[in-house]
């Protein structure tokens, strides 16, 4: 069994329950620029607010094996990190890195389901041509990213194997 010092149970209490202001500010509708979603998505790691064609994305606290995502400079960076990435293959999606309080969010455009390429490949749905037509747009996004932004790129890679 893991023991926890007093001042470190005190910190973690404190960010859970700036973790659940945020996560009830969005369910209540108290973020004044979306309102009231109309519903809500919880995954492992994160719930999903959605407001007509907006999703909101806020990470839970906690300690992941990828990630502590209870500590604030660990989960400002994972953010940074996640929306560089997500922002940088899907900009159409992912739309802003934004800050409630002292906590983070990352507003993204919402998907149409129907039509992701899981179940485009389960319907059996694709022709050759579109298969070669996302493999051509997705070798175009990589070489765009490795481009435009190699240095972040490189850091990334060298922190990814340096933590191995």
């Amino acid at each position: 069994m893991r023991v926890i010092d007093s001042s470190r149970a005190l910190l973690l209490f404190i960010w859970y329950a700036v973790y659940m202001e945020c996560i009830e500010a969005f369910e209540k509708g108290e973020v004044a620029e979306f309102g009231v979603p109309e519903r809500t998505l919880e995954t492992a790691i994160s719930k999903l607010f959605f407001f007509g064609d907006r999703v909101i994305k806020v990470y839970k606290r906690g300690e992941y094996f990828f990630a502590n995502l209870a500590d604030k400079d660990a989960r400002k960076k994972f953010y940074e990190d996640d929306f560089f990435w997500n922002q940088a293959f899907s900009p159409e999606i992912y739309l802003k890195l934004g800050k409630h309080e002292d906590d983070f969010y990352i507003e993204m455009k919402k998907v149409d389901t129907s039509q992701t390429l899981t179940v485009l490949l389960q319907q059996n749905a694709l022709t050759v041509e579109d298969i070669s037509r996302m493999t051509r747009a997705l070798v175009e996004r990589l070489h765009a990213i490795t481009t435009q932004h190699p240095e972040r790129i490189k850091s990334q890679l060298d922190r990814a194997f340096f933590d191995l």
